[in-house]
């Protein structure tokens, strides 16, 4: 029994890291693609060819 108790906050903790871990990995994507955005804003306003 000593062993579920310990397991049970184990597993909440476990979740809440995956559930923060997923919101980090969900903004760096969203930053990635308005850096992409403006990048190629830029290039597109000073005549540099786009990479993509």
């Amino acid at each position: 029994m000593r062993r579920n108790s310990r397991i049970k906050p184990t597993i909440s903790l476990s979740e809440e890291t995956q559930s923060k871990t997923d919101n980090v990995s969900a903004a760096a994507e969203e930053q990635a693609a308005e850096l992409n955005e403006v990048t190629e804003r830029a290039n597109n306003s000073s005549g540099t060819p786009s990479s993509s």
